[in-house]
């Protein structure tokens, strides 16, 4: 592969893409320092329920007077400051949990020159607009970091981290013979979903082209920016205009200038992370009776329920637009909580479901509130069958005890 960034598309950042996030050493290539003012890092997060986590990091590393919270259910007046505080400089670290909705399509953030995503979700494409995030300065070179969880680290990998803390050596790749040969991520996530019938729910929420790019991050055996660019089949270097015609530069760039690539390209040891900055250990969710009946159970009435809101209720509002029914609630966002339930049910339990964390959609606030409504009836319901089999239970063990007194009785007379 090339060793140089390819010139076509996205050449503002660096792609530190893929360092293994969670492992036994806690290794990390998202080292927060407090670089110089107003170099802004950008944590794109998939849920709510991971600002408090982040958020406690920063405290913990001494960042909370440089640390906000940004994402779209947050009132215009709390994005305005934030935004801001951003621009100015104040924010060096600005946890968000929706690029699109929060920052915007055409959002003016400048001042960020990191991006860094704590875990794989969504596509490819999803994953590369949230990239895209940083570097919005031509003039300015920049980086996205995205770390992979272990349950998508292959075994061999896993090793060498634990036992080494770093990844596996860079082995020169086979040269290819025919173009077929050449390493594809749509080629990659066919071999993955060869005879499959259908992916475990937990796994829908990262697509299998992802899952196949950070394959590739780890392993180092292909160029991830060009696997993306071939995938998102970006047009040749020939084809475009030049970098100065694409993008705005607040100040000049020299034709010649050369930038990281990627980790495959330009491979970096992963430095430490210590052990004070180590998040806390996962609360411990209590086990939930039947929890595999009640997932097939909540997909049924979840799936009759969106239809049904669709039918009656949504659809006659004329804001779907070409998402349809999706933008109010997807499939996948049911799978989420389908997947999640045990949280749920424990969160609900504690006063606050916090199902927002779970899902991601256009009409939170419209969608969430019934959702929930249909999540906590489904609970309900089966505790309260739970807890009349029981009483039937007791009142058998009752009734027989008391034929078995009566005999005895009955013997002695």
């Amino acid at each position: 592969m090339p060793s140089e960034a390819p010139e076509n598309g996205g050449d503002r950042q660096e792609l530190r893409a893929i360092s293994a996030a969670n492992t036994e050493r806690r290794r990390s290539s998202g080292k927060v320092t407090r670089r110089r003012r107003g170099d802004v890092t950008a944590e794109k997060i998939s849920a709510e329920i991971s600002v408090d986590i982040l958020n406690e990091w920063c405290v913990r590393a001494g960042f909370d007077d440089a640390v906000d919270v940004y994402h779209a259910d947050m009132s215009e007046e709390h994005l305005e400051v934030v935004h801001s505080r951003i621009l100015t400089g104040k924010t060096l670290i600005a946890i968000c949990t929706d690029c699109t909705d929060a920052f915007g399509m055409g959002a003016d953030c400048r001042p960020v020159k990191r991006v860094s995503q704590p875990k794989l979700f969504g596509s490819v494409s999803a994953w590369w607009q949230r990239a895209g995030r940083a570097g919005r300065d031509f003039a300015d070179e920049a980086e996205e970091i995205c770390f992979v969880e272990p349950t998508h680290i292959d075994p061999e990998t896993k090793k060498a981290l634990a036992t080494t803390g770093q990844l596996l050596p860079i082995q020169d790749p086979p040269v290819p013979q025919h173009l077929d040969d050449l390493p594809s991520l749509a080629k990659d996530a066919a071999v993955m979903r060869a005879g499959e019938n259908e992916a475990p729910a937990a796994r829908k929420m990262v697509d299998d082209e992802l899952l196949a790019l950070s394959a590739h991050g780890l392993a180092r055996t292909a160029c991830i920016r060009q696997l993306v660019l071939d995938y998102l089949q970006q047009p040749e270097k020939e084809l475009l205009p030049t970098h100065s015609e694409l993008y705005s530069s607040s100040r000049y760039v020299p034709d010649d200038r050369k930038m990281r690539c990627c980790t495959t390209c330009n491979p970096e040891p992963l430095p430490d992370l210590p052990n004070e900055r180590k998040p806390p250990p996962s609360p411990v969710i209590p086990t939930l009776p039947g929890v595999m009946a009640l997932q097939k159970a909540l997909q049924v009435r979840l799936e009759e329920w969106r239809a049904e809101q669709w039918r009656t209720k949504w659809k006659g509002t004329n804001r779907a637009g070409r998402m349809g029914i999706d933008a109010f609630l997807s499939m996948q966002a049911i799978e989420s909580v389908i997947s999640n339930l045990k949280t749920i049910a424990h969160n609900i339990e504690q006063g606050d479901s916090r199902l927002s964390s779970f899902v991601n959609m256009r009409f939170k606030s419209e969608v969430l509130p019934e959702l929930q409504v249909v999540v906590e009836d489904l609970l309900r319901e089966d505790r309260e069958r739970r807890e009349q089999e029981r009483e039937e239970v007791q009142r058998a063990a009752q009734q027989r005890a008391e034929e078995i007194r009566k005999k005895r009785e009955a013997e002695r007379m």
